[in-house]
């Protein structure tokens, strides 16, 4: 498959800091109702964490996100390969399920579980797009805000598998705005939990998320997981490497590196078995590439290197972002769909190669906004 493919690189450039709001306290977990008329509990709703998630999810940039309090959150948007979107756990390969006891604010997660010796073939999928209420379209009760209702909410369907071929919400240059877009740059709060086993020197590196078109392409932007907590960042078009600046590839040639990659010092590493938060900033720039082909063009009316990614974190206790990753003169080749992007796939895609040492892949309180998001206080 045709992709770029980009893993989290370290940098010593810390963001701005926000005020704390304090940790917050312990408190009990709340049973409901799950899938099968079985019982659960739910993670415990703490005043402090629903107030920092409403602060967070009330920007006026929020175009939709999911705190997972229910499984109709996670079902609706479980994609299979060859099957496509699969509402029901027992059709699927059952590896991306609700945790309805680890989350925050009262939410719980979604969970992608990579089993000792083999693969997971399913993912947890959002369109850019926001959607209407309902128990098969985002799973919550009221529709998704849509930038302050600036975006209308589109109808969707959970149970039909053709549900993944999404042609809506794309988000693109200026220069190719029209029907069926919704914006440009564009930002991705999550928070990810990989659990100790990932590190294991055995296990294959793999995907943790896309940022994509539905059926893949050229424009592929990964957030890549590593046996290692230690991460670089790299485009594969002709095996570059992104830890360099000065050319708008990465190319080594003259130019120079990014502090904290691999040739660098101060890391920037993963904490497993706890919550970390991500926030991906992508600025899409002008098509690179004849559409269908590979052939990048690195000049042209306007210039082609004008694509940006920008990648945030803050590990847990943590309430300001240190900026692990900034790069703003990519080339890119976009697929023949649009010169953008308009789906997110949590995955655990580890190019069909088996788990050594099976691991669990969390993700919690998605937020996609037009504008910068602020770090949790809690």
């Amino acid at each position: 498959m045709r992709r770029r493919d980009f893993i989290i690189s370290s940098a010593a450039t810390a963001g701005a800091a926000l005020p704390g709001l304090g940790l917050a306290r312990p408190c009990t977990p709340t049973p409901v109702s799950a899938q099968g008329g079985t019982t659960a509990n739910t993670a415990c709703t703490n005043p402090s964490q629903l107030s920092d998630w409403q602060t967070r999810i009330s920007g006026p940039g929020v175009v939709w996100y999911h705190n997972f309090e229910s499984t109709a959150e996670v079902d609706n948007f479980r994609f299979q390969v060859g099957i496509g979107t699969v509402k029901a756990v027992g059709s699927s390969d059952g590896n991306t399920t609700w945790v309805s006891n680890d989350g925050f604010a009262g939410g719980g997660c979604v969970q992608l579980n990579i089993p000792t010796g083999t693969t997971c073939n399913s993912m947890w999928w959002r369109p850019f797009s926001p959607l209407l209420a309902g128990a098969n379209s985002n799973g919550r009760s009221s529709n998704d805000p849509g930038a302050n209702g600036t975006i209308t909410p589109q109808a969707y369907d959970g149970t039909n598998p053709n549900q993944y071929n999404w042609t809506q919400g794309i988000y693109c240059n200026p220069a190719y705005a029209g029907a069926g877009t919704d914006g440009t740059d564009f930002y991705i709060q999550v928070r990810v939990k990989m659990s100790g086993n990932r590190a294991n020197a055995n296990n294959p590196p793999g995907k943790l998320m896309y940022i994509d078109v539905p059926n893949g392409g050229d424009q592929e932007l990964i957030i890549q997981s590593l046996p290692t907590p230690t991460y670089n960042m790299y485009t594969n078009f002709g095996s570059r490497n992104n830890s360099y600046l000065g050319n708008p590839q990465g190319s080594s040639e003259g130019s120079v590196i990014q502090p904290g990659n691999q040739n660098g010092t101060n890391y920037w590493n993963w904490v497993y078995d706890q919550w970390v938060t991500l926030l991906i900033h992508v600025i899409p720039g002008i098509r690179g590439n004849a559409p269908g082909s590979d052939n990048v063009t690195y000049g042209g009316t306007p210039a082609a290197n004008n694509t940006g990614v920008e990648v945030w974190a803050a590990k847990p206790g943590e309430t300001a972002y240190t900026r692990i990753w900034s790069k703003l003169d990519y080339v890119w080749a976009f697929d023949t769909l649009a010169p953008g992007w308009n789906v997110l796939k949590c995955s655990g895609y580890m190019n069909n190669v088996n788990a050594a040492a099976g691991w669990t892949q969390r993700f919690t309180q998605i937020i996609f906004s037009k504008q910068t998001i602020p770090c949790p206080q809690v």
